[in-house]
């Protein structure tokens, strides 16, 4: 039986990702998977790469992946015929063992199973009740008239201290998704930017970290959106329903895909397309850390992978394989160098 170097030749074999990413039966893989060593490690690492860059429902027939295996395969030349880089490596059964913890402490977190560190404030003789949350931490929030705020990184809300007795007015900063108990009497409305987003009992995504832009995904029941700004008709949601908010360009109301919207709640981190902006601002939100670029691209990257309560090596091991580039962690600073 043949063996090979590396990741990237695992990669690059036709036959591993269609036993990886279509579960074919390939006796040769089987057999690795078997037996202990250094050959099991590099299987299993370079399965867990190509299941993170598989984005659910992708044809990995289509020009889409045959181009990210171009851009594997340009890395790996690169890498037999330039300098050794100075790519963090981590051994699979250390960097399992780092994801577990990171996963088990988010969860029990996010869970309540840990206090939440989110700072409470009274303001305005204890009228107003704020909460917060810095980069790097997620919460849930019970609010007191038996709704449910799941309260993303890098974000804030804050409500009256009587809410759910004579209104239930919640106003938004970042990210919330909302759980809302039914209360015929009193509509739960809340505020974000220049949206008003008016629900009696429903659950839905509200997004705002992008400037000018605010996002609004109904998950169930029916909300009400109107633009408090300009002179706009309010626009109803359904289930699968959502409006885009342009700064000076109105709304916009059309579907987009409910199974991979909220994945953010449940620790699952999702890039589709995504530019090397955004995806940069997203990890330094979700780990909270700082990111430098060295050697940007000059050609736009369109970034694609999901990883769920990943270590942050992780996931930048194996975006790294795909998009071309290596990194350097020192707690909260972190450098990718392209090539």
């Amino acid at each position: 039986m043949s063996s090979y170097h590396s990741i990237e030749d695992l990669l690059n074999d036709p036959s591993f990702r269609a036993w990886v990413l279509e579960q074919a039966k390939v006796e040769r893989w089987d057999k690795i998977l078997d037996q202990q060593g250094d050959q099991r490690e590099k299987l299993l690492q370079a399965k867990e790469i190509l299941l993170a860059l598989n984005n659910e429902g992708q044809d990995w027939s289509s020009r889409k992946q045959e181009k990210l295996f171009e851009k594997i395969q340009f890395r790996t030349k690169q890498r037999q015929t330039g300098k050794p880089k100075g790519k963090v490596k981590l051994g699979l059964f250390f960097l399992l063992a780092i994801a577990l913890f990171a996963g088990t402490i988010w969860w029990s977190h996010f869970a309540g199973l840990i206090s939440p560190k989110s700072t409470i404030t009274y303001v305005e003789e204890a009228i107003w009740v704020a909460k917060a949350n810095p980069k790097g931490q997620k919460s849930r929030i019970h609010l007191p008239d038996g709704s449910t705020a799941f309260l993303n990184a890098e974000s804030s809300i804050r409500f009256r201290q009587n809410f759910g007795k004579s209104g239930r007015e919640i106003y938004l900063q970042g990210e919330a998704f909302f759980e809302v108990a039914e209360d015929k009497e009193i509509p739960f409305e809340v505020y974000c930017d220049a949206l008003s987003i008016t629900a009696l009992g429903t659950s839905f995504n509200i997004n705002s970290f992008r400037e000018g832009i605010t996002l609004v995904q109904l998950a169930t029941g029916k909300v009400m959106v109107e633009n408090n700004k300009d002179q706009e008709a309010p626009l109803e949601l359904n289930p699968g329903e959502e409006v885009v908010h342009i700064y000076g360009n109105g709304m916009e109301k059309r579907s987009f895909d409910i199974q991979n919207a909220f994945l953010w709640k449940s620790g699952t981190l999702l890039f589709e397309n995504t530019d090397l902006d955004t995806f940069v601002e997203d990890l330094e939100r979700w780990y909270g850390v700082e990111i430098k670029i060295v050697n940007p691209p000059r050609d736009q990257l369109q970034i694609t992978g999901k990883f769920t309560e990943d270590y942050l090596s992780k996931v930048l091991e194996a975006i790294g394989y795909a998009y071309g580039f290596s990194y350097r962690i020192n707690q909260k600073q972190v450098v990718l160098t392209f090539d």
